[in-house]
């Protein structure tokens, strides 16, 4: 019993470095660019939705959709909308390896005074940006 639980923390001790390492890192280059806002969809029962974007080639169409938030701006250290603007603080990978949960300092235009932590599930698929609004019950752990 003894040997396994100092198995077990020693496996979580080689872990946890890993995933440390991730931390407060730039926002990987994939991410950064200019994107359209293109559709939103469910992000299942009871879930935010998933807002998708495709990379900008020119200016972007203006929608009438009421979740058109305009174009989006994304650098390694900040992105920002018409509503609002953010400053990239960190991600950590998922277990799937193409997503990010990523955490951002946001102030909208509308009310600079109180800015607040923004967390998303981030993922490029088929060369369109998802993101999805992550609620606190949603986040991992390192983030809490």
């Amino acid at each position: 019993m003894i040997g396994r639980t100092i198995a077990l923390a020693a496996a979580v001790a080689l872990a946890t470095p890993a995933a440390s390492q991730n931390i407060n890192q730039p926002l990987p280059s994939e991410f950064a660019g200019r994107w359209c806002y293109d559709s939103v969809r469910s992000g299942g029962e009871n879930l935010p939705l998933v807002f998708v974007f495709r990379r900008a080639r020119t200016e972007c169409p203006h929608r009438t959709d009421k979740y058109d938030i305009g174009p989006v701006t994304i650098t390694r250290e900040r992105y920002e909308n018409s509503v609002g603007r953010c400053k990239f603080l960190d991600a950590v990978p998922t277990s799937r390896g193409t997503q990010l949960w990523s955490r951002f300092y946001c102030r909208s235009k509308a009310d600079d005074a109180n800015p607040r932590i923004i967390d998303y599930r981030m993922w490029v698929d088929g060369g369109k940006l998802n993101m999805h609004e992550l609620s606190r019950s949603d986040q991992p752990h390192v983030h809490q």
